[in-house]
């Protein structure tokens, strides 16, 4: 007989009691942790490639501060004009000076490029416009008229006008085969810092230091330190319209060539 037997037995019954009571619950067998979440979804592209400069060229010449660069509209010529009286026409392409316009008395504020990049105009405190024939370097024409510093300078799309601005208010639209003013517009009373035809030369809009949006040589409207819009008749110097609802000062004020459509069909 063996002593152990009993023992055995015993103890088997014992481990089996041991695993179904409740002061000693199982052991949980161990899991797998969860996945990772996905990688997010990369936000939607536009689908047009992001811009990417690089420095190509570096052009010195100019021996005051430069005011204005221009491409000419075929992208074969880069115009710069200066308080050092010249205007420099320059090589995209490789950045060699190509010439000197010079023939201004004192310094110049803009430039403007005909529509077949034959012609540039050229605004100057000598109170001139001068139009250059850019391959041969000579003025076509010099036109006359401003009472003070010619600031802006731009050609309608047919580039048989041109606007101007000046330091003394006023905004001149000119013949340019004829190189005389038809219309002189007294609109503003300080500077006219730019100048511009819409599409079909028949408005032309200007803003200035004084505050002042002129188009169409008929209206202004105006902003003001007092809340509110004015709308002004250019000719009777007559204020004919009050907007009134801001909060705060006017600072700037825009309005809509009503010659177009705001949605043109495609």
């Amino acid at each position: 007989m063996d002593p152990l037997k009993g023992l055995e037995e015993s103890s088997t019954d014992d481990d089996a009691a041991s695993q179904t009571t409740e002061d000693d619950p199982q052991v949980p067998e161990r899991q797998e942790p969860p996945p990772p979440p996905p990688p997010a979804a990369p936000p939607p592209s536009s689908g047009r490639e992001k811009p990417h400069y690089e420095l190509r060229h570096t052009m010195r010449g100019h021996t005051s501060s430069i005011s204005a660069v221009k491409f000419s509209p075929d992208g074969t010529l880069l115009a710069s004009c200066s308080n050092d009286r010249i205007v420099k026409i320059w090589s995209p392409v490789t950045g060699e000076l190509i010439r000197n316009l010079s023939g201004h008395t004192k310094g110049l504020s803009d430039i403007a490029w005909s529509s077949d990049s034959v012609y540039l105009a050229s605004a100057s405190d000598d109170h001139t416009i001068r139009i250059w024939d850019v391959d041969t370097g000579l003025t076509s024409r010099t036109l006359k008229g401003h009472a003070s510093f010619v600031f802006c300078v731009n050609y309608n799309t047919t580039s048989t006008l041109l606007v101007s601005g000046g330091c003394e208010g006023d905004v001149r639209i000119w013949n340019v085969a004829k190189g005389k003013t038809i219309k002189t517009i007294h609109a503003h009373l300080d500077y006219v810092t730019a100048v511009h035809f819409n599409r079909d030369a028949s408005l032309i809009v200007s803003c200035a230091l004084d505050g002042l949006i002129v188009t169409g040589g008929k209206w202004i409207v105006s902003g003001s330190e007092d809340n509110k819009v004015y709308l002004w008749d250019l000719q009777s110097r007559e204020v004919v319209q009050v907007l009134e609802g801001h909060s705060d000062v006017v600072v700037a004020v825009a309005v809509i060539d009503l010659y177009y459509p705001l949605h043109p069909k495609v």
